[in-house]
């Protein structure tokens, strides 16, 4: 139960993340400073970095239920990390809510 409620909030976090890059899409493209993140706007447009998001957020899911289906013994850290860093992703978006 745990594990599914860390998953909710990743993907939560991760969807968020998603929209606003849509909603910014324009002035993103010239912020960005990861290199692959930068080549995949560039060449493919903001859908194929959306899609680039997804199928990676569809990836950290599926390994984090298959490491609770198989009882990982470093799971529960992993997981908790992996909360932290999207706790960040959305005290990253404060600014625009205050």
């Amino acid at each position: 139960m745990r594990t599914t409620m860390a998953l909710v909030w990743i993907v939560g976090i991760s969807a968020l993340d998603a929209w606003y890059t849509v909603c910014d899409g324009v002035s993103m493209i010239g912020l960005e400073r990861n290199p692959i993140v930068s080549w995949l706007m560039t060449v493919g447009g903001m859908p194929a970095f959306v899609v680039g998001k997804v199928i990676g957020t569809s990836m950290v899911t599926l390994v984090v239920r298959e490491m609770e289906r198989n009882r990982y013994r470093w799971s529960g850290v992993i997981v908790t990390v992996l909360c932290m860093l999207q706790s960040l992703v959305l005290l990253s978006y404060t600014p625009r809510w205050l």
